[in-house]
């Protein structure tokens, strides 16, 4: 029977925490002064033939969505503990209650909210066996040996998922399922791990196979010495025949193909790689790939921090791999943007004392300590840089003190001042993606773009082609883009006066597919990033981001609390704790060298569309329309008379049904041919007494109802719309539109515009708006539209309703700054504006507008004229007046425009 005895001296104890904050010591290494008398007991071997000592675990769930290794301690006097070191880099920490020494039990259980398990050996501390193992509410499984003073297990975790087995019904293509196995070796750490025995822990079907069960098990063989302090072995079968048999699956064997193990003689790692074969019977031989959670391909990676200082000019460069850093004393006294090119051995900063680019050659041969001189710089033409992006041989700094780009060519040793851009919004950070130039957009949450950066050529003013909002951040500083991985990183300082604890960053997965969707003035929602903020994260001021796609790894200068952290393991993001700290006081910029990743800014932005999308009061059918103007389709849909309309990247188009009184959603509207006639494939209630525009930001669709004076607050979640709000003002509805998250609405019957802040808090009911202002000239105002790249308003005037030759239009550039300039009750005068009037527009009652940004043309719906039109008109940022428009579309009672454009 199987027995333990033992002291209680303790309660139970249970939490999760970073690996970090759990050192661990391999047994064998620790010094003789830090041996505690446990460890000594181990090492002399006191342990061997009780129940006592250290065993090692491997541990998955039978759904293989956890996995992780398990180190179990049951000391001669006090608390036995397990730590189940999880994948995701989490450690959970258990110690159990039993009965006193003086009373046998049959075993010990290990339990807490998320995990349980019971462990039993016997006296002599043969025969270790874990049962009954519960992770999250999910059954798992153990495989269990002890540890002795000759022999210790080693944990290796990993995967195995299939490329091509769609003809096996558990198998399938991108399946992944556990592959974990414990390598049975001696202590001596000497690297002869020729014969070592290999016991694999495999999970397939919601079923765990043992090779202690399957089979004679495999072994260690053929080890080389690479090196470099680590050794790989091929993994062989114990018994007959070169591969190892894991397990027997339904319908046939499953051996080791080409697998090996690579291990650190230090204990820093250990990893496999190879594959499985899967023999069936019944299906074709499959061929699975291994895929292992460690990785001993960066024993001597080079991985290479660079960090400025903006109050002495220090350049820090940490070793990540080495755990090493040096410091070097420059020509600055402060700077802020940094970039390294590993081939030429050379750092550039951005010096906020001499106001020029800096360039110090053969840097990696620089000592610590030394001040360095700049091998050459540029010109000091800079005000107060931030960041630097680099292309190839050009050099962009982001100057905040006079909000320019300022363009370098590097030749040689050589820095020359191309041009220099004034951007209409406060910069800061900046990246390339591609040849394209992504800048956040300082004291927002915005993001901008400059498409095909370097086909600028000439000095002034340069517009961003799109400029979006992110969700969830409330002020944006830093940011870096990896093409690897496609991802984008930005930093979120929050409230700049608190320094201390209410930083952030976000990661955006998969981003050229979420912000190419986008047309400009959008927000990327929410769901499509993941947030790291909390306590633990001391994140203050975070101003700027580096990410290492190798390692998933996010690096942070936080200026705040003086701090240079890193973050792995990000997963669904959180309160995290770093797995990296330094302190460094005034850590500013920061770049991320490898040979992984230096280079890898991915590729631009390449098929972009623009579309016109409109609906009529008269029959709800939906026209399409290229950036010309010219008729792609005609789209019947199920209302008979619709007012707003939406269109999204993903294809999917919404639109406001003034026959059904309702809110309508139609899936994969880009795929419905011309001439078709489509059903919603989703739809609100029938609660509308009178639509007329819709507006839309993120998961929210906001609807303008004049029958009430409404406005109506839907979020969607791709299949169902949910009323959240609805908002009462005190003016006639009409035209509404997002300016960041900010709604502009027409005040019908005036020539009044309201403004409603941060819109989508407000509590519902009655609400006023925040400012009110006039625009001088505007009669009777109906559609609105507002560029965010472009920073215009777009505002219709249909004069007197009965007339169908008064319209107009205007157009307020620079708006934002008109807009703060302006006190509620304020009049925008009409020499801050243009206004496109006069018989040959053919504007009578222009009921709505939409703005292309690409092209400086405005979309009008004209609901009078004619009987119905669609006007266009060109380039409407140089003229004014009486102009005939480019584009006339009969429509009959056309009541709406949308324009999307990515």
């Amino acid at each position: 029977m199987k027995k333990i005895c033992f002291y209680l001296l303790g309660v139970f104890l249970f939490y999760s925490c970073a690996e970090d904050q759990l050192p661990t010591q391999e047994e064998g290494t620790i010094p003789e002064e830090n041996l505690t008398e446990f460890e000594q007991n181990l090492r002399d071997g006191k342990f061997d033939n009780t129940s006592f000592g250290s065993y090692t675990a491997i541990f998955t769930t039978k759904d293989a969505s956890s996995r992780g290794s398990v180190a179990i301690s049951i000391p001669f006097e006090g608390d036995p503990t397990s730590d189940v070191n999880l994948s995701t880099g989490n450690i959970i920490r258990a110690a159990a209650i039993e009965s006193s020494k003086s009373q046998e039990d049959e075993g010990l259980t290990f339990s807490s909210g998320d995990l349980s398990f019971d462990f039993n050996v016997d006296d002599d501390g043969t025969n270790p066996e874990v049962s009954n193992v519960t992770y999250n509410g999910k059954a798992g499984d153990m495989m269990v040996v002890k540890n002795t003073s000759k022999a210790h297990a080693v944990p290796v975790t990993g995967t195995y998922s299939c490329v091509d087995c769609d003809s096996h019904p558990d198998l399938g293509t991108g399946g992944t399922q556990t592959f974990n196995f414990l390598v049975l070796g001696d202590t001596d750490n000497s690297g002869d791990a020729n014969g070592d025995e290999i016991r694999t822990q495999v999970t397939l079907k919601n079923r765990v196979f043992s090779s202690e069960e399957e089979g004679p098990g495999g072994m260690l063989a053929n080890c080389v010495d690479n090196g470099d302090g680590t050794f790989t072995c091929d993994v062989t079968s114990a018994g007959e025949g070169e591969d190892m048999l894991v397990f027997y699956g339904d319908s046939g064997p499953v051996f080791t193909q080409n697998m090996t193990y690579t291990y650190a003689t230090d204990g820093s790692c250990q990893s496999y790689d190879g594959q499985l074969r899967y023999e069936s019977s019944l299906f074709d031989t499959n061929v699975i790939e291994l895929n292992s959670d460690d990785s001993c391909n960066d024993v001597n990676r080079r991985a290479q921090l660079f960090v400025t200082n903006n109050s002495n000019g220090n350049i820090t460069q940490y070793n990540l791999t080495a755990g090493t850093s040096s410091n070097f004393g420059t020509a600055s006294s402060a700077a802020e943007g940094i970039f390294y090119d590993f081939s030429d051995d050379v750092v550039v900063q951005a010096s906020r004392s001499n106001l020029q680019l800096e360039a110090y050659n053969n840097f990696s041969n620089a000592t610590d300590g030394e001040t360095l001189s700049p091998a050459y710089t540029s010109s000091d033409d800079l005000n107060s840089p931030r960041e630097l992006a680099v292309n190839g041989s050009t050099y962009v700094v982001s100057d905040n003190g006079t909000n320019q780009f300022y363009v370098y060519t590097k030749n040689g040793d050589n820095f020359s001042l191309t041009n220099t851009f004034s951007i209409p919004f406060p910069v800061w950070g900046i990246t390339f993606k591609g040849d394209d130039l992504y800048a956040v957009v300082d004291t927002t949450n915005d993001l901008a773009v400059f498409y095909d950066f370097d086909s600028n050529t000439m000095d002034g003013t340069l517009m961003p082609s799109k400029r979006v909002g992110v969700e969830g951040i409330v002020r944006t500083h830093g940011l870096t883009y990896d093409g690897t991985d496609d991802v984008m990183v930005m930093t979120d300082i929050g409230d700049a006066a608190n320094a201390t604890d209410d930083g952030a960053f976000h990661v955006i997965n998969n981003f050229s597919t979420v912000f190419d969707a986008l047309s400009d003035g959008e927000q990327i929602p929410l769901e499509a990033q993941t947030r790291v903020a909390g306590s633990n994260t001391m994140l203050g001021n975070p101003i700027d981001v580096a990410y290492d796609s190798e390692t998933d790894a996010v690096y942070i200068s936080e200026v705040g609390n003086g701090k240079v952290l890193g973050f792995t393991s990000i997963g669904s993001g959180g309160n995290l704790t770093p797995s990296f700290e330094e302190d460094l006081a005034a850590a500013s910029s920061l770049y991320f060298s490898s040979d992984e990743t230096d280079g890898n800014t991915g590729m631009s932005t390449t098929g972009m569309m623009t579309r016109l999308y409109t609906t009529s009061t008269a029959n709800g059918n939906v026209n399409v329309y290229n950036e010309s103007g010219s008729l792609l389709k005609t789209v019947m849909t199920s209302s008979t008379s619709t007012e707003g309309v939406y269109y999204s990247g993903s294809g999917n188009l919404i639109q406001a049904s003034r026959s059904d009184m309702r809110i309508e959603f139609y899936e994969n509207f880009a795929g419905a041919a011309d001439g078709a006639t489509i059903s919603p494939d989703a739809m609100g209630p029938d609660e509308l007494p009178s639509p007329r525009e819709i507006a839309v930001l993120g998961d929210h669709v906001v609807v303008s109802d004049n029958g009430s004076d409404t406005f109506f607050i839907y979020s969607f979640d791709g299949s169902s719309f949910v009323l959240e709000n609805t908002v009462d003002v005190d003016f006639p509805v009409w035209g509404i539109t997002f300016k960041g998250g900010d709604l502009l609405a027409v005040v019908d019957t005036t020539n009044d515009l309201a403004i409603f802040n941060d819109f989508l808090s407000n509590m519902g009911g009655m609400q006023l708006p925040d400012k009110r202002i006039s625009f001088e000239g505007l009669v009777r105002t109906h559609g609105i539209d507002y560029s965010e790249a472009d920073d215009v308003l777009i505002m219709t005037d249909i004069g007197d309703a009965a007339s169908d030759s008064d319209g107009g239009f205007h157009v307020i550039e620079d708006f934002n700054t008109k807009l703060e300039a302006t006190m509620d009750g304020g009049m925008i005068s009409m020499a801050d504006q243009t206004r496109i009037a006069g018989a040959s527009t053919e504007l009578g009652n222009p009921i709505d507008v939409a703005y292309d940004n690409d092209t400086q043309t405005v979309f009008i719906a004209e609901i009078a004229n004619g009987g119905g039109k669609i006007l266009g008109f060109t380039d409407v940022l140089n003229t004014s007046g009486d102009i005939a428009p480019a584009v006339s579309n009969d429509v009959p009672s056309a009541a709406s425009v949308y324009l999307y454009n990515n």
